[in-house]
């Protein structure tokens, strides 16, 4: 990485602990703009754990995080996609009796005072799935319908 560049996301000393169990010891990385990086390890190594703390799912027990120069501890997955970060889970997680819209939006739907905003919503899906080259997607179907591939 060019020394001149100030990475867009450091993680310095991450530790995260589940009872007596160390998932996490003293993890270091720099991400600069553009950059792409692979967590490679065994089962039990800590990757999933290390995401699930720069996503905001669980919260490190010690060390720091900055994103984009400025200090980054998010409270939630909600305040951790205010800054630009989110994580797409390698477990399925679909909800199986909402269609492909609906799902597209789950956590994000657009709301006015507690009414989702449907046609917006449709809107953003279609976006999705263009950018996929899935356009032809029903966005009235049920997931439950597709198979898993």
């Amino acid at each position: 990485m060019n020394s001149s560049v100030h990475p867009r996301l450091i993680l310095s000393d991450i530790a995260k602990s589940y009872g007596a169990t160390r998932a996490l010891d003293g993890v270091s990385v720099d991400v600069g703009v553009g950059e792409v990086h692979a967590l490679i390890g065994e089962n039990g190594a800590g990757k999933s754990t290390l995401m699930k703390v720069l996503s905001g799912v669980v919260q490190p027990d010690a060390g720091r995080m900055e994103l984009e120069g400025q200090a980054y501890r998010p409270a939630d997955t909600l305040d951790a996609r205010k800054r630009g970060v989110a994580m797409i889970h390698q477990e399925l997680s679909l909800a199986p009796h909402l269609n492909v819209w609906e799902n597209i939006g789950l956590g994000s739907l657009p709301n006015r005072g507690g009414w989702v905003n449907r046609t917006e919503a449709r809107r953003r899906a279609r976006a999705v799935l263009a950018r996929l080259a899935h356009e032809h997607l029903d966005l009235e179907q049920p997931v439950a319908e597709f198979s898993i591939a």
